[in-house]
């Protein structure tokens, strides 16, 4: 674990972690799973830092454990409304049940073995309350890990500069990757050296549903792609989760493209392999469109207090409360028996749609979920085979090659009002989702946010 290097956490992450986006994106998973969540456990939490952005934007109360006490004292201190304890993934009992049991940044990889990785599932699951979620992003599976892969990370942390070097090292017969960290801090001319080595055990898919399975859990998997590590997310067999989608803050923040090559890699080095499956590479491709749309329009109403979602900048404008209903019944409607029924479905009603309203981020979250995920329901079964069939809308023949695009240019226009909408609202305290200005110069010459070739 992180000993030393604690203090240097923060400042070497900070460099290319969207922890904004990716408490965002862990806020409406929760209330998409469980609209009336309010507490949380973070397990594994580090410094805080989802923690900390968890309570003060998204209104949770946010507890957490971590087995690292330097971790739990600075996260406790970001944190004062919460209880952090030092404690082990594997064994701990804290007395009470959570509304979500959160594990992420691949924490859960330091169990080492499926015997142990059994253990912690087992110990989420006694803190989920019965209709609670847990979300897990695991640490990449045997079959993605190539030896002797390295990374760089430096920062500044008032007059000293610091740089980390990583170096994996992976051993495919005990189902382990041994990340090697070695630092250099130097201040006014000096340096100084630490090297910490960090132990993660290597698990497949299949092996870890089936652990979910074993304790008693019901999983479902996000398949790694180019652009996240996956992610699981459970609940308990007396309710259904809704069906997974892709993490958004990993495209693009942390990767870049490897020129000349069919792979992408992390900023720190580690290998992800082609997301798309053979047969439906175009389908994937639009696919992943959605999804870039779909948390564009998340991280900027998350942005919003509630009061926000149902105003309007002029009597006649939508406001973004109206946008969500309009596109979660349009994709409803479109995409319910897509390939078999017409897409204008007669139980819609499209005029209520733009009523005026008063909700807030859990009614938002809610309607916003029911639309997408109709959407990738529908989309998960097809193959580029598919493209040049024939459906209908309002009576009207058109390919589904035709309909996707239609689909997703109608739901890229809406969450561009919304994107309006929240920077317009926010004034000064707008947080860019792009480049922001003044900031192109700079961007040209570290290019983070563009995909990787192929994608």
């Amino acid at each position: 674990m992180f000993t030393e290097s604690a203090e240097l956490y923060d400042a070497l992450y900070f460099t290319w972690k969207d922890y904004a986006a990716e408490a965002a994106d862990i806020a409406h998973r929760v209330r998409a799973a469980a609209p009336d969540a309010r507490t949380v456990l973070d397990v594994a939490c580090g410094t805080g830092e989802h923690a900390r952005l968890l309570a003060r934007d998204h209104g949770f109360a946010v507890d957490g454990i971590d087995l690292n006490p330097d971790f739990v004292r600075l996260a406790g201190a970001k944190n004062p409304s919460g209880a952090f304890t030092v404690a082990d993934m594997m064994d701990f009992d804290l007395g009470r049940t959570y509304d979500a049991v959160i594990c992420m940044f691949s924490s859960i990889g330091y169990v080492l073995t499926l015997p142990n990785l059994e253990r912690a599932l087992a110990c989420f699951a006694r803190h989920t309350s019965p209709d609670g979620v847990i979300v897990v992003e695991p640490w990449f599976p045997p079959e993605k890990m190539t030896d002797g892969h390295h990374g760089r990370l430096e920062a500044d942390i008032g007059d000293q500069h610091v740089v980390r070097i990583s170096t994996n090292r992976v051993n495919h017969a005990a189902r382990t990757c041994s990340l090697l960290f070695e630092y250099t801090l130097e201040e006014n001319g000096r340096k100084r050296h630490l090297t910490e080595t960090h132990d993660l055990g290597l698990f497949t898919e299949a092996e870890t549903l089936a652990a979910f399975g074993n304790v008693g859990l019901e999983a479902v998997h996000e398949a790694a792609s180019a652009s996240n590590r996956g992610l699981y997310v459970a609940h308990h067999p007396t309710r259904r989760v809704p069906p997974s989608q892709s993490l958004p803050w990993r495209d693009p923040p942390a990767l870049a493209a490897f020129p000349g090559s069919d792979r992408s890699f992390d900023r720190e080095g580690w290998s992800m392999a082609d997301a798309g499956s053979a047969g439906r590479e175009i389908v994937a491709s639009i696919e992943a469109e959605y999804k870039r749309y779909k948390a564009l329009g998340e991280m900027a109403f998350a942005q919003l207090e509630d009061a926000q979602l149902g105003r309007t900048l002029g009597e006649e404008d939508n406001s973004i409360a109206t946008i969500v209903w309009h596109v979660s019944g349009n994709l409803a409607s479109r995409f319910t028996d897509f390939l078999t029924s017409d897409g204008e479905k007669p139980w819609r009603d499209r005029e209520s749609e733009f009523d005026a309203r008063t909700v807030g981020h859990a009614e938002v979250t809610k309607k916003w979920e029911e639309g997408w995920r109709v959407l990738f329901g529908a989309l998960g079964p097809l193959t580029d085979a598919d493209l040049s069939r024939s459906v209908a809308i309002r009576g009207q023949p058109l390919t589904v090659n035709d309909a996707l695009h239609r689909s997703l240019a109608h739901a890229s226009y809406h969450v561009g009002q919304i994107v309006f909408l929240a920077k317009s609202f926010r004034g000064r305290e707008w947080k860019s989702l792009s480049i922001p200005r003044g900031g192109t110069a700079s961007y040209n010459q570290n290019p983070t946010k563009e995909k990787a070739p192929g994608r």
